[in-house]
């Protein structure tokens, strides 16, 4: 189920976080599956410590709740669960897209433009693995770019459950133009400096985002999506 992983390459914690995240992604780890910190510790070849701390980090990001009695599970899909986590994030990416557009250096303001234009590119020639490398580092930027550092870690958080969740649940969504155009709008917005523009296009951004994935999820059939 899963692989032992090289103890001595990267920080153990975040290899094991990184590892045990793809495997929720993959569905190696199932929805509503019991997590066992010796079983899983066992399986990567580490100690219980880094998967305890990363099961904690998962608990706080959504990707595995409380399960029935004692103990943790794997987050079962929900339709609710994917629209406050895009609610949530619509309001903290638009904050932070306002601040980067007053606080913003102009490289920054450059790598964001580039990477809403290599997101485009990357949409339109059907490179969906260039298009979310893309897409990754535009909403890191901003984020970063607000100048805050816990608006940007709970940023992190939010993303990491949002792509996490779309791609156990809806996998064979793919990315609209739509979206890219409206990235190359909110970097726009931002290099003119233009806060009330940058943060409106942001939540138009993730309102589209989260209609369609919602849309995707709630026409599914029953059994592949909520079993």
């Amino acid at each position: 189920m899963l692989d032992p992983l090289d103890v001595q390459r990267d920080s153990i914690t975040d290899r094991v976080f990184d590892e045990i995240r793809q495997a929720i992604v993959d569905r190696r780890l199932q929805p509503g599956q019991r997590l066992s910190e010796a079983k899983l510790a066992s399986m990567l070849g580490v100690s219980k410590t880094p998967v305890r701390e990363t099961l904690i980090r998962l608990e706080h990001v959504g990707l595995v709740e409380p399960g029935p009695g004692s103990g943790l599970q794997v987050v079962q899909p929900s339709v609710k669960v994917v629209q406050d986590a895009y609610e949530v994030r619509r309001g903290l990416e638009s904050l932070a897209a306002g601040l980067a557009a007053e606080r913003a250096s102009d490289d920054v303001c450059s790598k964001i433009r580039k990477a809403a234009d290599e997101g485009l590119a990357c949409t339109i020639a059907s490179d969906e693995s260039g298009r979310r490398g893309a897409d990754r580092i535009l909403h890191t930027l901003i984020a970063t770019g607000s100048g805050n550092t816990k608006l940007a870690a709970d940023i992190e958080n939010y993303y990491v459950l949002t792509w996490a969740l779309r791609q156990r649940d809806v996998p064979e969504m793919s990315e609209s133009a739509r979206c890219g155009e409206q990235h190359q709008r909110v970097a726009a917005a931002i290099s003119d400096g233009d806060a009330p523009a940058a943060q409106e296009a942001m939540a138009e951004h993730l309102d589209t985002l989260r209609e369609r994935v919602l849309a995707m999820l709630e026409t599914a059939q029953p059994e592949e999506i909520f079993s």
